[in-house]
């Protein structure tokens, strides 16, 4: 039986290369970034979802240090955590990930991350994270986490949308969305 674990989304930044705000943006559906990711993550058995840098979310979390960056926001945050909760963190702009992917994550018993890729990860709060950590690399390396390998072909679940000319050919791609965030299972909820 899988352990019970938060979703978190890292929805903070300021989105200076994307030109606007990503969690607005949206798919062909109509659906924004913010409500897919928020879908993966209770489809992949999340019974929460935080939401780090929106505070006017629902299960929004202000940043505690503006601007500080998202391993900054996540180290804030797992301090406030009970020890040994597990929370699956993962970026606003990777749409293409599965459940699948995030569910296999999830069951892993220690910090885990999947080979070549920061994001999304595993995390179990506990351990007293130094602040001075700057990038999600180095906390990752702080944890010495377990890296999964990916199949061949999975490499694509890991597009990151950056730039508008990756969004615009996302979104061209990106099929109509079957459910949403307005359709989650039972006893699922925002922090």
């Amino acid at each position: 039986m899988q352990d019970s674990f938060t979703g978190v989304i890292l929805a903070g930044g300021a989105s200076r290369r994307m030109g606007t705000d990503k969690a607005k943006l949206t798919a062909q559906s109509g659906e924004p970034l913010l409500d897919i990711m928020k879908f993966l993550l209770i489809a992949a058995g999340a019974k929460k979802v935080a939401i780090l840098g929106r505070p006017e979310e629902a299960g929004g979390i202000a940043d505690k240090h503006a601007f500080a960056g998202p391993a900054r926001a996540i180290i804030d945050y797992l301090a406030r955590c009970p020890v040994g909760s597990r929370h699956l963190v993962v970026p606003i702009d990777m749409p293409n990930l599965t459940r699948n992917l995030l569910h296999a994550l999830a069951n892993q018993k220690s910090w885990a991350m999947y080979s070549d890729y920061n994001l999304p990860f595993l995390a179990i709060a506990g351990k007293a994270i130094p602040t001075n950590l700057k990038r999600i690399k180095d906390l990752l390396s702080f944890h010495h986490v377990s890296e999964l390998a990916l199949s061949p072909g999975q490499e694509q679940a890991f597009l990151n949308l950056n730039h508008p000319h990756e969004f615009t050919r996302w979104r061209h791609k990106s099929l109509p969305a079957t459910s949403s965030i307005n359709s989650l299972p039972e006893g699922s909820s925002h922090v």
